[in-house]
């Protein structure tokens, strides 16, 4: 912890976001500005019969029981149980990570085997983890006292992710504001109510932090074994006997729509909001909610922006409700055949690079040259990376990467015998 204070600071600010897979107003406890926040409203909700939902039976029940216990073993960090990041995550997909605010070091982050688990059994296992949220058992990860230059602080970060959701808006309002000065605490060791919560926001899709970093040389700690009114907080949004009411909390996410003042800042948190949610409803109802992601991926305007024009930009985005290879990146692991045919559909018809990398996630066949026709003339014509070696270029050599065919062998020797510090740089980070 003492380190810190000396160590550099990377904040993803909103002026980037556009850049990024997230924003600060998307972090947790963060909320924007009134004067530049979007209006919501609602879009017309999908018309789908609700999944039908078997109960959980008691073998299966012992079973949530005996991951619950084993989080006590958790020693290591992790999204939303780090004092070096603050993210998110969705466990059972590795690739759904993404870091907000960070320091330059080794998080050493490592996915529990019993964690992932339980985020992946979702609807199944929520009821068991709202009751786990009061289980004060320690873990084996402790926040050690940093000294006099660092500082941690307990709160109970929860703010309405969905503006739409009444009963989540009510709860947070509920919740007094903390005074970091008389909640400041040198040292502290999750439980496994903590890591609970952290397990439930993976779920309903809130970015829940257990421990996370706070610029500069802070650490904010939302734990509500500690705190029984963040604890209720908690309950009193997600508890429920629907047993189709994450799937109906999640498609609504899905269809809240922001439009925006006067740029994007109030709207990424929308954004953020809409893509997690189609990864989640693939994920925990696939047949029920495949033709629906197909269709909003054929809906999407992948056509050329120019990369000057702010303005088509925001228009675009705000035209599609989505980022749209944010929103490609999100499905494009789903092997569900609706889901699959639309990513290729999308493939073919993106002019952007951005939007043609996401897409080629979803193309199946290691062997389809016309999807490597594509990529190599994407790659042809793309102009060398100005910032550093991970930028478009990066991406496309990445996605190439993904398939056998003769001509990738000689676009990377091709790609290697540029005579350019960044080009190399950019070809040994992708090996």
């Amino acid at each position: 912890m003492k380190s810190l204070a000396v160590v550099a600071v990377f904040t993803w600010a909103s002026a980037c976001a556009a850049q990024s897979t997230s924003s600060d107003a998307a972090a947790p406890g963060k909320r924007p500005p009134a004067e530049s926040r979007a209006t919501y409203v609602v879009a017309q909700l999908p018309e789908v019969v609700p999944p039908k939902q078997n109960a959980v039976g008691p073998a299966e029940q012992n079973r949530i029981r005996a991951l619950i216990a084993r989080l006590a073993d958790i020693d290591s960090p992790y999204f939303g149980l780090s004092a070096t990041l603050t993210g998110a995550a969705f466990a059972p997909i590795e690739s759904a990570a993404r870091s907000d605010m960070l320091v330059l070091t080794d998080h050493r982050l490592k996915c529990p085997p019993a964690f992932r688990d339980l985020v992946a059994l979702g609807p199944r296992a929520l009821p068991q983890l709202l009751d786990a949220l009061d289980d004060a058992t320690p873990t084996k990860l402790s926040i050690p006292d940093g000294g006099p230059m660092s500082a941690a602080w307990f709160d109970h970060e929860m703010y309405c992710a969905n503006p739409l959701n009444k009963r989540e808006c009510a709860a947070a309002a509920s919740l007094p504001k903390v005074d970091a000065m008389t909640s400041e605490v040198s040292s502290y060791t999750l439980t496994i109510g903590d890591v609970c919560l952290v397990a439930i926001g993976q779920i309903v899709n809130r970015a829940y932090s257990a421990i996370r970093y706070q610029p500069t040389a802070c650490v904010v700690i939302n734990s509500p074994t500690h705190d029984p009114a963040f604890r209720k907080a908690v309950r009193d949004v997600w508890r429920s006997s629907d047993p189709n009411a994450l799937f109906r909390s999640l498609l609504s996410d899905l269809s809240v729509e922001a439009i925006p003042r006067e740029n994007l800042y109030g709207w990424y948190p929308i954004d953020t909001l809409r893509c997690e949610a189609a990864r989640r409803l693939l994920y925990y109802y696939p047949e029920t909610t495949a033709p629906i992601i197909a269709s909003r991926l054929d809906a999407l305007d992948l056509s050329r922006l120019d990369p000057f024009d702010d303005n088509a930009f925001v228009q675009r985005c705000v035209h599609n409700g989505v980022r749209s290879d944010e929103f490609l990146a999100a499905v494009s692991w789903s092997d569900q055949p609706a889901v699959v045919a639309a990513l290729r559909r999308a493939f073919d018809r993106a002019d952007g690079v951005a939007d043609l990398i996401a897409a080629s996630k979803g193309v199946r066949d290691p062997r389809d040259s016309a999807a490597v026709e594509r990529l190599l003339a994407a790659l042809h014509h793309c102009p060398a990376d100005r910032y550093g070696p991970h930028g478009a270029q990066y991406e496309l050599l990445l996605a190439l990467g993904r398939f056998d065919a003769p001509a990738i062998k000689a676009a990377f020797e091709e790609f290697a015998r540029k005579e350019s510090t960044t080009t190399r740089r950019t070809l040994c980070a992708v090996l």
